[in-house]
């Protein structure tokens, strides 16, 4: 009887000595914590979105949804600290159908193919602000590239009229 008990109190030693191990393992186990992606898991839809343009080399892309069928829409830019010398008319934007962006992206130049660039806003005189207005053929999304030609970070704020900005990146 003796030798009985001592073989199970032996295997259950064992056992438990197993399974203190293991626990230790578990609960000692780096544990893995995973952040949020940085890009967003749905783009970001809204009327007007705002960014910083990092420096010259710096440019932030968007889509652009018109509201209807064979609209105009208006893009505003507005940008910079009033009074900086150093960011006035060196942020601006251009506009490319489906088709002129296809051919930016094959080695077009932006000044021949974009549909349309910022300009001043009329009867203002304005060195922080631009404007572009053009008519979306069908319903498809256009591309709108916000870019500066400072070397110092600009702040900037892009608003659409009978539109839908549409950020994919996170920008």
């Amino acid at each position: 009887m003796t030798t009985v008990f001592k073989q199970f109190h032996i295997g259950t030693a064992r056992k438990a000595t197993s399974l203190a191990f293991f626990m230790l393992v578990v609960v000692l186990m780096p544990q893995y914590v995973y952040a949020a992606p940085l890009v967003p898991s749905q783009p970001l839809r809204v009327s007007a979105i705002s960014g910083t343009l990092a420096n010259a080399s710096s440019a932030h892309y968007f889509k652009v949804q018109p509201s209807g069928r064979d609209v105009i829409v208006t893009l505003t830019l507005s940008f910079g600290a009033q009074g900086n010398q150093s960011v006035a008319n060196k942020v601006n934007l251009w506009v490319l159908s489906p088709e002129s962006l296809k051919s930016f992206q094959g080695g077009a130049n932006l000044h021949t193919v974009a549909l349309a660039s910022g300009n001043p806003m009329p009867l203002k005189a304005d060195d922080y602000k631009a404007q572009a207005s053009f008519k979306i053929t069908g319903i498809n999304a256009y591309t709108v590239i916000v870019y500066s030609k400072t070397a110092f970070p600009t702040i900037y704020t892009l608003q659409a009229s009978n539109a839908m900005l549409i950020d994919n990146g996170g920008q």
